[in-house]
């Protein structure tokens, strides 16, 4: 059997995520973790980290956290609105002039519950070779985004070329 360190990633299903992730990292984003608010409604930015963590390694975004003078604070999401962000997604994961692949299955989101707040979480696969670029809208050489260390990053022209290669 092969050792294997464990990531973020692999703590997905893992019983209260939302535990792990404060005990683990509690407070802040890495390569495999994004926090978004969502305060005003599914957040535009989502896609380009679902981009970014497509085309890299793979990563969790949840969804209630706000991020203030570097530091964050598990904010929550007001319940009936969950259903309403699951919706956005769906419609724009499947929508081919948003982005280019739909990576995620039902069992990759998650509503979660930690001190009676709720939050939502994706956990986007890496894509194959065959399936990259992850790109967003029909342009993959404007709309494609890496992941590095808390931040994602617009992909030159020569790095989306050799992944269509």
């Amino acid at each position: 059997m092969e050792n294997k360190q464990l990531s973020l990633y692999d703590l997905f299903f893992e019983t209260p995520f939302v535990t792990a992730i404060l005990d683990i990292f509690p407070n802040n984003e890495s390569d495999e973790i994004e926090y978004k608010l969502a305060e005003g409604g599914f957040p535009d930015e989502f896609w380009k980290t679902y981009s970014a963590f497509a085309n890299t390694k793979g990563g969790i975004i949840i969804l209630g956290v706000k991020e203030r003078k570097n530091e964050f604070i598990f904010e929550g999401l007001q319940f009936k609105k969950i259903g309403t962000y699951k919706k956005v997604f769906w419609d724009n994961i499947n929508n081919p002039n948003k982005v280019s692949v739909n990576l995620v299955t039902d069992a990759d989101i998650q509503e979660l519950t930690f001190d009676d707040k709720y939050f939502l979480a994706f956990k986007v696969p890496s894509a194959t070779r065959v399936q990259r670029p992850v790109y967003l809208t029909s342009n993959p050489f404007d709309n494609t985004y890496k992941r590095n260390y808390e931040g994602y990053y617009k992909c030159a022209k020569e790095e989306v070329r050799r992944m269509l290669a």
